[in-house]
């Protein structure tokens, strides 16, 4: 069954008065709807806490909801239950400017969902570079070689300032700036989703940025938004070239990602133990042998 990305217009939770999460160039956000971890899970946040130590976590929460495993090395972040409600709410809060006015003091923010794993300790290195946004590339097909674009949102570095520049901006430069986004909108299925978005939006009669009126009418995956319609609104809007972030994650078929990459594992990735549990296991085997050892303990949650 394919996700429904659609969810009521009204949908637009406003935290208030905004809480301060103080600021710095790195923030790491981990968003969560589960009481407890699986030991995949916790496996998981171990390499989280391994390789980024010292970086700042928030952990994003629905209100009324207690984890249950040892979070004291993190911020607590409350918000509203109904942006963490289902897969749609989710994808809508990660469209709304709102979301990253909450972190606008940080000059950039990793998404770790808690299927990703963290493999190396160069984070503060990839955020310095600049990126508006960058994820795992994504392929051009199951089999083929060929990376389409940046990438998967799950384990993803973005830049709240030019996210926000996007969605409060009123302007729109009908030209492909990336070669993803020629190749994508070169097709008669997405360049129809763009101009029948761009319409509604423009139709749209509330008194809000062009930006906020598209992704209201968006019903695509978010990230696919940062990934290929976001340079539009922002022009100085900045992704890395797909081979190039492939140093950065891999989320479908790591072996071929680690070949592509010449051998070298990348910062991290994102469904690990759904795209290759053998495969990411080994790696962690040989990166960190102790790491492992939450997945029998009887405690994994904590």
């Amino acid at each position: 069954m394919k996700r429904n990305y659609v969810v009521p217009p009204a949908f637009a939770p406003s935290p208030s008065p905004w809480p301060d999460l103080g600021g710095g160039p790195l923030a790491i956000v981990l968003p969560c709807v589960d009481v407890r971890l699986s030991p995949e899970q916790a496996l998981s946040l171990a390499t989280l806490r391994r390789w980024a130590p010292e970086v700042p976590r928030f952990l994003v929460v629905p209100e009324g909801l207690t984890p249950d495993w040892a979070h004291d090395d993190f911020h607590l972040l409350a918000i509203p239950a109904a942006a963490m409600a289902s897969v749609a709410d989710y994808n809508r809060m990660m469209l709304t400017p709102w979301f990253y006015r909450l972190f606008a003091g940080f000059g950039a923010i990793l998404i770790f969902q808690t299927d990703c794993l963290l493999l190396r300790d160069d984070l503060a290195a990839w955020a310095a570079r600049g990126w508006s946004y960058v994820g795992a590339p994504w392929f051009s097909s199951k089999r083929g070689r060929r990376l389409k674009g940046v990438g998967n949102g799950g384990f993803s570095l973005r830049r709240p300032a030019d996210a926000l520049a996007a969605l409060e901006s009123d302007a729109f430069s009908p030209w492909p700036r990336y070669g993803q986004q020629f190749r994508r909108f070169a097709s008669f299925k997405h360049g129809g989703l763009l101009a029948r978005t761009l319409a509604a939006a423009r139709r749209d009669a509330a008194a809000e940025p062009l930006g906020t009126r598209f992704v209201r009418h968006f019903q695509r995956p978010e990230d696919e938004f940062w990934s290929d319609y976001a340079p539009f609104f922002h022009h100085a809007y900045r992704l890395p070239p797909p081979r190039a972030a492939l140093d950065f994650a891999f989320e479908p078929r790591p072996a071929d990602c680690l070949a592509l990459n010449g051998g070298r594992l990348p910062l991290g990735c994102h469904a690990w133990a759904k795209m290759d549990r053998a495969f990411w296991l080994e790696r962690l085997a040989e990166r960190d042998p102790s790491l492992l050892e939450v997945l029998h303990s009887d405690e994994p949650s904590v």
